[in-house]
């Protein structure tokens, strides 16, 4: 089933290093730098050694002076942000370093343009490079001080290993810091290095060996992979540390191999709670908060789990509610440049009137107001909202355009792969949609909603509002940038909605955007919908098994599977 897509983006190598390393430079003459610059620039020169060193080794992980070049400015980056945590000067020297290496690396042949993978956990899951700061801290005040060698998983783990680096030389520790990327099936990871790379950890045998990543992972293959790959260059099981974002019971793990391994080897893990929520120095909040995350936003809206919508709690993002007399919800969206560019559509929108008001991004968290509402519910959607719903997605066509390509030949894959596996239909069966290639092509691709959930619209004193609006082109699933028609077929199978109300939406739709083409592409989109949700609930059932949120998601996937059979049949042949 395809669910997944690849998130990530190009990136010009010359121009992205240069404004990196003048802002490592201007930091550096700070004396105590600046928090926020120092997370962006972390973030920014992790994903920039990341896709550099994946185009310097596409087979193999070894060693290079260009690699280690890149390894010296991403490990600056990494003391500058430790320094700004823990609210220390930066120390005399260190701009000579930096001004090295960067000269170096400006005459090397750099390729011109590398493809760098979105850190998930940065973007998406509230994953904060200050824990492993936190984390690191305790593995020193437990060890005497020694020498350690930071592997870090690319892509995320490239930041984060700078970080740890940094931390335990800070403490007076003796680093070596490498990357690598685990390489193989998803669920049997290993490490394939050069002769070189493999004499150079050997000559550190007697140091701890830490594996820097998010995650683990279903498999924990990655993290349990690259400890085998360590053993068996005859690094002592005790000296390999891993250091993660979560602690899974090593039974929880679907690869064999890692739950035999994960729970052989030390952990040092700092919880978002423990850091963000539990300490008052670092708190962030100021008043006290409800967890709304992993579902848990279905007891304030709700008065009986009987109606709760499903929910995935892996996939959500973490959420809270201040409480008082003017309570914000806080939803996480993402550290950074990623943040930022969320904040400006949910301003945008509150102020057109379609979502609550935004008012500001707080260290990757949209704080927004909470207007108390009803979600919308099994009963028909009324004129009113599908009003609203019409005007919504005609303001996205209109002011959020996407220079990115139709995704027609992903949409094409997608309805192949999920229909033919789930419901046995023959390529046959789906060939007429071919037909529509013609007419689908010159649609402009829009930063759509992505979530036309009818729990997601909420009745409020002044009239319907959209909630969770803010991302969902722009994560690891489908739908990506889109053509509009999909957010309206969206509207059309979650509101169950006759063939007479969808094409009400997609004619108005069309007339307010404007977008006259619109209706006649609709019927491709409400099947390449239903197909993709078909494919989604089907394994938020499996991997929620014995929860009734699995119960639910059967549930969904058999009405996405009728909705499927049902708008293929009536597809008629594109001429």
């Amino acid at each position: 089933m395809i669910v997944y897509r690849d998130a990530g983006h190009e990136i010009e190598v010359h121009p992205h290093l240069r404004a990196c390393a003048h802002r490592l430079l201007s930091l550096c003459g700070t004396g105590i730098p600046d928090h926020e610059p120092a997370v962006e620039l972390l973030l920014d020169l992790g994903e920039l050694e990341s896709g550099i060193i994946d185009a310097l080794h596409p087979r193999r992980d070894g060693i290079s002076p260009l690699a280690a070049d890149l390894r010296r400015l991403a490990l600056a980056a990494g003391r500058l942000f430790v320094r700004a945590w823990l609210r220390q000067p930066v120390r005399p020297g260190e701009r000579c370093a930096i001004g090295t290496a960067y000269t170096r690396l400006m005459q090397a042949p750099l390729p011109e343009r590398v493809y760098a993978r979105i850190p998930e956990g940065y973007a998406y899951y509230a994953l904060y490079p200050e824990s492993y700061v936190a984390a690191a801290e305790q593995l020193a005040a437990e060890q005497p001080r020694g020498r350690a060698v930071c592997i870090g998983l690319r892509s995320i783990g490239t930041s984060l290993s700078a970080v740890v680096a940094a931390t335990l030389a800070n403490r007076g520790w003796h680093t070596r810091r490498d990357t690598v990327r685990p390489r193989g099936d998803p669920f049997d990871r290993r490490l394939q290095l050069t002769p070189t790379l493999e004499r150079a950890w050997r000559i550190w045998s007697d140091a701890t060996f830490l594996i820097i990543d998010e995650g683990p992972g279903l498999s924990g293959s990655s993290f349990c992979g690259t400890a085998e790959s360590l053993l068996r260059l005859g690094i002592p099981e005790q000296r390999i540390v891993i250091l993660p974002s979560s602690l899974p019971p090593g039974d929880a793990l679907t690869s064999p191999a890692a739950r035999y391994r994960w729970p052989r080897h030390r952990k040092y893990h700092v919880p978002f709670d423990q850091l963000w929520l539990e300490d008052a120095n670092t708190s962030l909040f100021d008043a006290p908060v409800r967890d709304l995350s992993g579902g848990n936003w279905r007891r304030l809206l709700y008065r009986s789990s009987a109606d709760w919508p499903a929910a995935q709690p892996y996939h959500e993002r973490r959420k809270y509610l201040t409480e008082g007399p003017a309570p914000r919800l806080f939803k996480f969206v993402g550290l950074a440049g990623y943040g930022r560019s969320r904040l400006k559509r949910a301003v945008a929108l509150g102020e057109a009137g379609f979502t609550p008001p935004a008012r500001a991004l707080r260290h990757g968290f949209l704080v927004t107001d909470f207007v108390p509402g009803t979600p919308h519910g099994r009963q028909r959607a009324g004129r009113p909202l599908l009003h609203t719903i019409a005007r919504y997605l005609a303001y996205l066509a209109r002011n959020c355009p996407s220079n990115r390509p139709l995704p027609l030949d992903q949409n094409l894959a997608m309805i192949q792969a999920n229909a033919g596996e789930l419901i046995g239909v023959g390529a046959r069966a789906l060939q007429r949609l071919q037909g529509y290639r013609t007419r689908l092509l010159d649609a402009q691709t829009t930063a759509v909603d992505g979530r036309m959930l009818p729990h997601e619209w909420i009745a409020g004193p002044g009239g319907w509002l959209k909630t969770d609006h803010v991302d969902h082109h722009d994560d690891h699933f489908f739908p990506a940038c889109q053509d509009i028609a999909w957010d309206v077929a969206g509207a059309c199978v979650e509101m169950e909605l006759d063939d007479a109300a969808c094409r009400w939406l997609a004619e108005a739709v069309g007339r307010y955007a404007p977008d006259p083409g619109l209706p006649a592409r609709l019927p491709f989109y409400r099947v390449a919908y239903a197909a993709y949700r078909l494919g989604y609930a089907t394994l938020a059932a499996r991997s929620l098994t014995g929860t009734p949120d699995s119960k639910r998601f059967a549930r969904l996937a058999r009405a996405y599977r009728r909705a499927f059979v049902r708008t293929l049949h009536q597809v008629p042949p594109a001429r």
